[in-house]
């Protein structure tokens, strides 16, 4: 009878807790580059680097895997090279539709993003 009574009592009290009525939370955003963000210069999309395609690639002779991350900024068009277990590599396309080479002209790799495959080094890798 106890019990029945403390269950009865409790549902009461839960019933009491409910509103029908929503609570209203009002809140402040508080962003503090607002402003400068508003005084900005507009971005020149020609700028902003794109993704325009990535693939794997598996290298005769070697066997070696590679990850190639296709990226254009305006017209200038650059590769993210990355071997199996090493360090990535940038390579930049030098002049319209001619070869990837890194900075100090030691690698040199030919293809495109919607190629099958590309020539690293003298190494044929295909997707």
């Amino acid at each position: 009878m106890k019990q029945r009574i403390f269950l009865i009592a409790a549902a009461a009290c839960g019933l009491a807790a409910c509103s029908s009525e929503p609570e209203v939370y009002e809140y402040e955003i508080n962003d503090p580059m607002a402003d400068e963000l508003a005084k900005a210069e507009a971005v020149d999309p020609a700028t902003v680097p794109m993704g325009v395609g990535s693939d794997d690639y598996r290298c005769k002779g070697s066997n070696q895997l590679l990850k190639i991350d296709w990226i254009r900024t305006g017209e200038q068009m650059t590769a993210r090279v990355t071997p199996q277990g090493e360090r990535g590599m940038q390579l930049t396309q030098q002049g319209d539709g001619g070869p990837y080479t890194n900075e100090d002209g030691t690698v040199t790799m030919t293809g495109s993003p919607t190629s099958n495959s590309v020539v690293l080094n003298g190494a044929t890798c295909e997707a």
